[in-house]
């Protein structure tokens, strides 16, 4: 530090691999980024979200209602180029 300063250089390959701030800028960059009900859970670990959702009489309003707000969040021009996702359902009967 002090005189010492390295060159800048901006990455737009997402959350640098390796650096111990990455999962800090990543929960940062994510804040707004919550699940809206209380059968869902928004989980946010480095640079991976994972919702995750309870479907219970195979009522799963809820649960979509989480993914559009996940797409919609998504969809913001801020966040455009860095989401991707995949939607996986487990059905578990009991």
């Amino acid at each position: 530090m002090g005189r010492h300063v390295s060159a800048s250089l901006t990455l737009s390959t997402g959350a640098p691999q390796g650096c111990v701030l990455s999962p800090l800028l990543y929960s940062l960059y994510t804040y707004d980024c919550v699940a809206t009900t209380n059968s869902t859970t928004v989980i946010k670990f480095a640079d991976d979200t994972v919702v995750v959702g309870l479907i219970s009489d195979n009522n799963e309003t809820a649960y979509l209602e989480e993914i559009r707000n996940l797409e919609n969040w998504c969809q913001n021009e801020e966040y455009r180029e860095a989401c991707y996702f995949i939607i996986l359902v487990f059905n578990v009967e009991t």
